[in-house]
């Protein structure tokens, strides 16, 4: 599913982990947004999607270790080799898997090429669930069209 980040997180869509049966810490929310790449990112994470989850806290997978009681926050570098019942990718749309902004013709390939490597070990990580939440003002992810042409990504606008 393709959803848009704001109204997913306003209206609840995302994740519980009352519905999956499971603990917060097997809830993984990876962010492709650099600027929820740090513990205060996490924080302002923890607040603005807060309210969403029910007040629960995140914690940032490369500097603590998880609390039960914590979803938690992870860049797709982090994640390799783990696994989790269920998977929320934040920021999967276009201008952000692939990065356009900054990037010259000729790094173009391997910049696309990096993001297929980055959304394949990102979504690898779930167990059961894989939620894929981006803006809809940046648009469907390039990386993401043959999935949804071909019908295995759903997409619903929020």
């Amino acid at each position: 599913m393709l959803k848009s980040t704001k109204s997913a997180s306003e209206s609840g869509l995302c994740l519980q982990a009352e519905d999956l049966q499971c603990k917060p810490c097997e809830i993984v929310i990876i962010s492709f947004d650099q600027k929820f790449a740090t513990d205060e990112g996490a924080e302002r994470l923890s607040k603005a999607v807060g309210k969403a989850l029910g007040n629960k806290k995140f914690t940032f997978i490369d500097t603590t270790t998880p609390n039960e009681k914590e979803y938690i926050l992870a860049s797709p570098h982090a994640i390799n080799g783990l696994e989790f019942q269920a998977v929320i990718l934040l920021g999967a749309d276009e201008g952000r898997v692939p990065q356009t902004s900054g990037v010259s013709d000729i790094s173009q390939h391997f910049i696309k090429y990096s993001s297929y490597n980055l959304l394949y070990l990102a979504s690898s990580r779930a167990k059961y669930r894989l939620l894929l939440l981006g803006n809809k003002l940046n648009g469907v992810s390039s990386c993401l069209e043959h999935s949804l042409k071909s019908g295995h990504l759903m997409q619903e606008d929020c």
